[in-house]
């Protein structure tokens, strides 16, 4: 049984994932170009890399639970 709205969760979790997998990408680009990569580059790649994965994992949840029949007002 589909929970309603599950392709927008889908849709959200690939687009996090997608901008997550940007962000670093950028990151190891520009250090292949030379330049040095500084503390607060780190930092907000962590950052946005992780936030970017909890909001993913946030919106696969409501669909995993309603594999384990869980009724849909809970979930």
């Amino acid at each position: 049984m589909e929970i309603k709205g599950a392709a927008l969760l889908y849709t959200l979790a690939a687009m996090m994932i997608t901008f997550a997998g940007f962000a670093a990408l950028l990151l190891i680009i520009r250090q292949a170009a030379g330049a040095p990569l500084s503390a607060l580059d780190r930092f907000l790649t962590r950052t946005i890399v992780g936030h970017f994965f909890w909001i993913a994992a946030g919106a696969l949840f409501p669909p995993v639970l309603s594999l384990y029949d869980i009724p849909e007002p809970w979930v």
